[in-house]
């Protein structure tokens, strides 16, 4: 069963995603929601780390209950999440 104990994520400005990890009894699984996925209402001259992180706080059930549905127990680099995935 996939579990989300590490509250720990990162942002990636180049690509633009939030890396966090779930795990699956010993198997680390690796998963980045893309900063769309967020809608965060910004300015463009306002765009931020610490405004995207907050957001994906706000949403973490949420990102955690998606990537739940998401993950397929296969051997994925990381399992991306994106606006799709979350209608």
């Amino acid at each position: 069963m996939l579990r989300f104990g590490n509250s720990g994520r990162s942002y990636d400005p180049v690509l633009r995603r939030i890396h966090f990890v779930g795990h699956d009894d010993e198997k680390e699984i690796p998963f980045a929601v893309d900063v769309s996925a967020l809608k965060v209402v910004q300015s463009k001259d306002s765009v931020s780390e610490k405004l995207y992180l907050k957001a994906f706080d706000k949403k973490r059930r949420t990102i955690n209950e998606v990537a739940r549905e998401a993950y397929c127990n296969c051997e994925k680099t990381i399992y991306l999440l994106t606006s799709v995935d979350f209608r």
